[in-house]
């Protein structure tokens, strides 16, 4: 019986379709959120009560591991590793500070997440090197925080179990289509926003 490989997860920037396929899908990954509540005090009563200001970003931290065991994956593993650091620099436009901010990602990782987002941490580990000096074994620590771009409430959130965080790719995206195809030739279309980076 041949073996079954899951399908793997898409990191896509929106705006230069430059896109990173995980060579392996991380084995395990964390989701932080802090919301931020202001205390109301009330003279005489016996407990605070606490007033939703906003939440700060859904974060994800992940590790993503390359290892080139051949001259393709070798030059796959440094095209993703040039992308990643990529992400990490603001657009390149003229005279335009809100078009300057950082690229936006869209992360789509079927039947767990499909998320628009920024990268804000990235932390490359090499740890094993070719006899050309290149690195052939390097592990990518990443963050990233979700960029929503609408409001979203508890029961959006508690209820989502397809968009967000399911397999569905974000129907709120509009602009340009593309498509993005996983391991097993499953293809996902997808949008370009409008505010994309």
């Amino acid at each position: 019986m041949p073996v079954r490989e899951p399908p793997r997860m898409h990191i896509k920037n929106l705006r230069s379709q430059e896109e990173v396929i995980a060579q392996f899908n991380p084995s395990e990954f964390e989701e932080a959120v802090a919301p931020k509540w202001a205390t109301v005090e009330v003279q005489g009563l016996s407990h605070e009560i606490r007033q939703f200001l906003h939440t700060g970003a859904y974060e994800i931290n992940l590790a993503l591991y390359f290892h080139a065991r051949s001259a393709q994956e070798l030059a796959y593993a440094q095209q993703s590793r040039r992308r990643l650091l990529s992400w990490a620099n603001p657009r390149k436009v003229a005279d335009d500070m809100v078009g300057g901010g950082p690229p936006t990602l869209l992360l789509v990782w079927p039947g767990m997440l499909s998320l628009q987002c920024d990268l804000i941490s990235l932390k490359i580990k090499h740890s094993r090197f070719n006899l050309n000096a290149r690195s052939v074994l390097y592990t990518a620590t990443c963050t990233f925080a979700e960029a929503p771009g609408t409001f979203l409430t508890s029961e959006q959130v508690s209820s989502d179990a397809d968009q967000r965080l399911g397999d569905t790719p974000r129907k709120d995206l509009i602009g340009e289509v593309f498509s993005v195809e996983d391991a097993e030739g499953m293809t996902f279309t997808l949008e370009e926003s409008e505010g994309g980076g």
